[in-house]
């Protein structure tokens, strides 16, 4: 029978191997960090979300279409969590129809970032500014980080908000069109114009 510290040792091992491999890929990321929104069970990830998962990675521009229920924004979010485990500096956002449903995406960000242990395992870093001036609220938020960067590392952005950032990493543009806003032409034309000159215009084309 094997000792009680041999298998210790071994579970160390294969613990440090699953947070060495979560730090270097989003996959093995969500399988480690990422919860079932009522159980809080850990989520395997499945086969659509590693195509999610791929096609993101090597696009600089995406789109993604699924199915109702299907974890399109839960996706999307824990990406988003494991981009700011990598880059502390990066700024992104987060656009839907309204200001308070892109809230919701970022709340799920913002307590993964408070409570989440596994998330602390992985990027140990990866918390909220200790500065006054920096934003943790509902709408923007900001990681610790070096000092002098500009903007929130994320914000909460609905359709015609104004996007307080200079120059974004990555824009999560989710659900916004409504039922509303798709009736007549001229409102449909309105979110592209909102998406091309207010939203895409802030991405860093270095990136």
């Amino acid at each position: 029978m094997e000792a009680p510290l041999q298998a210790a040792k071994k579970m160390l091992v294969v613990l440090e191997n699953r947070v060495r491999a979560a730090r270097q890929h989003p996959i093995p990321f969500v399988d480690f960090v990422m919860r079932e929104e009522t159980s809080r069970i850990p989520i395997h990830c499945s086969p659509h979300q590693r195509v999610l998962f791929k096609f993101v990675k090597d696009h600089q521009s995406s789109v993604i279409l699924l199915p109702v229920g299907h974890t399109k924004t839960f996706s999307m979010a824990a990406l988003l969590l494991w981009e700011l485990g990598q880059d502390c500096t990066s700024r992104g956002a987060i656009v839907s129809a309204t200001q308070g449903q892109a809230a919701k995406v970022l709340a799920m960000v913002r307590d993964y970032i408070e409570t989440s242990p596994e998330l602390r395992v992985v990027f140990p870093r990866l918390r909220p500014s200790t500065r006054r001036a920096d934003p943790w609220t509902t709408t923007a938020i900001t990681v610790d980080r070096p000092v002098g960067i500009r903007d929130p590392s994320v914000q909460a952005v609905g359709l015609e908000g104004a996007v307080n950032v200079s120059r974004l990493k990555y824009i999560m543009v989710d659900d916004i069109f409504t039922h509303e806003n798709t009736l007549n032409r001229d409102a449909h034309d309105k979110v592209h114009h909102f998406v091309d000159s207010t939203v895409q215009n802030r991405m860093d084309m270095k990136e």
